[in-house]
């Protein structure tokens, strides 16, 4: 997954991906960037490395009350050709789709642009209602070199936790109280 790192942020490397399970093994790094451009990787600090154990532990909490959905393994997708101002995803299958139970204003929907306009990233659908627009629960899934399959993503939950969008109620969307929880769990601006 490709996003926009701030001046100090904290990344967990995925590992290998199972049919039925997700095993995540890496090495927490801690990547600095500045005006410049240039990002440098260094050690954590113990604060950082504190501060992602306890965002690991806050996210299993939910998993435990809120089950997350199973990943689309080797499912199709389809590439995102853009974003509407409104939210709707055109993907180049020709189908148009939104993410049900999330509201992003426009800065938020320009960080989601960064993450799938991208043409390692596919993006899955899995629609929660007919027509077209659709609400859907969208999956990015994107190549990483030296993993055997990509790694997947509820674009929704990236939005919810980065702090891009909002959670809103939606008769469609299984997820409600996962994502109302998702968003409490983000930390003030310093």
């Amino acid at each position: 997954m490709r996003a926009t790192l701030s001046e100090r942020t904290c990344r967990l490397a995925r590992g290998d991906m199972h049919h039925d399970e997700v095993t995540i093994e890496g090495t927490l790094v801690a990547t600095e960037s500045c005006c410049s451009g240039k990002i440098t990787v260094r050690a954590p600090t113990a604060e950082e490395q504190a501060s992602a154990q306890q965002s690991a532990d806050n996210m299993e909490d939910i998993a435990k009350l809120y089950p997350p959905s199973k990943p689309p393994f080797r499912a199709a997708g389809s590439r995102v050709l853009r974003i509407s101002n409104n939210g709707v995803f055109e993907l180049a299958n020709g189908d148009r789709v939104y993410m049900d139970g999330v509201s992003c204003p426009a800065a938020g929907l320009e960080y989601i642009r960064k993450l799938v306009l991208d043409e390692d990233t596919i993006v899955i659908v899995s629609r929660r209602s007919p027509g077209t627009p659709s609400p859907a629960e969208l999956w990015s899934a994107t190549d990483l070199k030296g993993l055997d399959s990509p790694a997947y993503s509820v674009i929704a939950e990236t939005a919810l936790t980065s702090g891009w969008c909002n959670a809103v109620s939606s008769a469609t969307n299984p997820q409600n109280k996962r994502y109302e929880a998702l968003v409490r769990l983000r930390k003030p601006p310093r």
